[in-house]
């Protein structure tokens, strides 16, 4: 439903339909390795309802999402 990058361009955080938060990383080894990448799993889906808003903080690694269960999360995605 939701993409969004983080401010370095490593990381793309994803949210499904299922309120699920998933990640995959772009770094440069993983891309020039020429394996298939795979998104995994970023948090358990903590929101009740469906997920309206994703975003990325610039200097911190966190993502915040918001949903119609009228909740704010934020996501530490290095530490999860």
């Amino acid at each position: 439903m939701h993409m969004t990058i983080s401010p370095s361009e490593e990381t793309i955080i994803a949210g499904s339909r299922n309120n699920q938060l998933y990640t995959i990383g772009l770094t440069g080894a993983e891309i020039s390795k020429g394996e298939q990448s795979m998104f995994e799993t970023l948090s358990q889906p903590f929101h009740y309802d469906q997920i309206t808003g994703l975003d990325v903080c610039i200097r911190k690694p966190l993502v915040s999402t918001c949903s119609l269960d009228r909740t704010v999360r934020i996501w530490n995605y290095e530490n999860k």
